[in-house]
């Protein structure tokens, strides 16, 4: 898998030194659809981050093994900045809400001033903006792998944004 990895990361960039949050969208995606299912099977979250090299290229950190709610970020040895983080939010618990980035997602992204993603027990794929303070749906259920015993009817209707405030609204 570090060998995938590394080859998503330099077909990702498209352009040295410049800003690409498309292909940095699409890497992280690409990511994500490789751990889910072992996400879902083992109900932990899995989690990464994606920085540049010195020489403009994206990096990826290595991959580490969470809790069913909780992961150490680990930076990418060869990075000379961080620009994203990526994680799942392991398999379907019943009555847990786990479909929408949580406030603790949101406030690590703001504290330091960067984007992350999220992939979701039900396939989806959320855009975590620190720098924003809010969360975008990026596509919405199974269009990620997803965990069988997931329902989509289950919690509140989702929907495709929510602001800091929002969050903290939908956490209590």
């Amino acid at each position: 898998m570090p060998f995938l990895i590394l080859l998503l990361a330099l077909f990702a960039f498209s352009g040295p030194g410049a800003a690409q949050p498309r292909a940095e969208m699409e890497l992280a995606k690409d990511l994500l659809r490789g751990m889910q299912a072992k996400s879902i099977r083992e109900s932990r979250e899995y989690c990464g981050m994606i920085g540049v090299d010195a020489k403009g290229r994206y990096v990826v950190g290595p991959i580490s093994r969470g809790t069913p709610a909780r992961c150490t970020f680990r930076r990418p040895n060869s990075a000379k900045r961080i620009v994203a983080s990526f994680h799942t939010h392991g398999g379907y618990m019943a009555g847990y809400d786990n479909e929408v980035p949580s406030i603790i997602d949101l406030e690590s992204e703001r504290a330091h001033g960067l984007r992350g993603y999220v992939a979701t027990p039900g396939g989806r794929f959320w855009l975590v903006d620190g720098p924003k303070s809010k969360v975008e749906l990026l596509c919405g259920p199974k269009c990620l792998p997803w965990d069988p015993r997931f329902t989509d009817g289950e919690l509140d209707r989702i929907r495709g944004s929510y602001s800091r405030q929002e969050l903290f609204e939908r956490s209590r």
